[in-house]
């Protein structure tokens, strides 16, 4: 999430701005918060509001084809602006916060 912010920040963005389809950063295609933190690839709202399948596309810009495969689920708690990555062999997950890219392991 970090790397996608910092280059949202090369590209001389601002809180503020309106980014979809951030220039420099894996396939062009990811869209921004107006804060700078990634919040999936479809749509144009740039919220920090989010859905099942933005849940799994901010997923899928970050992780390998292999590490895909880890993840069981993809849970959206769109009022908070969440995201949750159930791992598929025990109980660990990875919430990522959409408002201010922050990413927790719980193991």
């Amino acid at each position: 999430m970090v790397i996608a912010h910092e280059q949202w920040q090369v590209n001389q963005h601002h809180v503020g701005d309106n980014i979809d389809n951030l220039q420099g950063f894996g396939f062009n295609n990811l869209n921004m918060t107006l804060a700078g933190w990634p919040r999936g690839i479809s749509g144009s709202a740039n919220t920090t509001s989010v859905n099942q399948q933005a849940c799994k596309e901010i997923a899928h810009a970050f992780l390998a084809e292999k590490e895909k495969k880890l993840f069981k689920m993809f849970q959206a708690n769109g009022a908070l602006g969440l995201c949750r990555y159930n791992f598929k062999e025990d109980k660990s997950y990875i919430d990522y916060d959409v408002r201010r890219g922050s990413v927790l392991l719980v193991i």
